[in-house]
C-alpha cells in the first residue's frame, strides 16, 4: 500500500461531515466521535460511520436493546426485589414474622 492513499483525521473527518450534518438534521445525535469515525444514536437506533484508510466510508446500523433509561429502571427493580427477600429473610431470623 503506497502511503500517499492513505488519509488522514482531518480528511476523514471532511469526508464524513456532509453526511453526519444531513443526519444530525434528520434527528440524529453523535454519542462519540473517535478518529476516522462518528457514532449517532436516535431512540434505539445506533448508527456507526466510518472511513476506511482509502477513504471509503462504510455504514453500520444497529438497534440498541436497552437505553440507559432501560437499564437503569432494570438495576433499580433488582435492588428493590434484592432488599425486600434481605428484609424478609433478616425479620424471619430474628423472629419477627412469628
Amino acid at each position: 500500500m503506497n502511503e500517499e492513499q492513505i488519509i488522514t483525521p482531518d480528511e476523514a473527518e471532511d469526508l464524513l461531515r456532509p453526511e453526519v450534518e444531513q443526519l444530525v438534521a434528520e434527528g440524529w445525535r453523535i454519542t462519540s466521535k473517535p478518529l476516522y469515525g462518528v457514532r449517532l444514536e436516535r431512540e434505539r437506533d445506533i448508527l456507526d460511520l466510518r472511513v476506511d484508510l482509502l477513504g471509503n466510508i462504510i455504514r453500520e446500523q444497529k438497534v440498541n436493546m436497552f437505553s440507559g433509561a432501560d437499564t437503569g429502571r432494570l438495576v433499580a427493580w433488582v435492588l428493590l426485589i434484592v432488599s425486600l427477600l434481605v428484609a424478609l429473610t433478616l425479620a424471619s431470623v430474628l423472629g419477627l414474622l412469628d
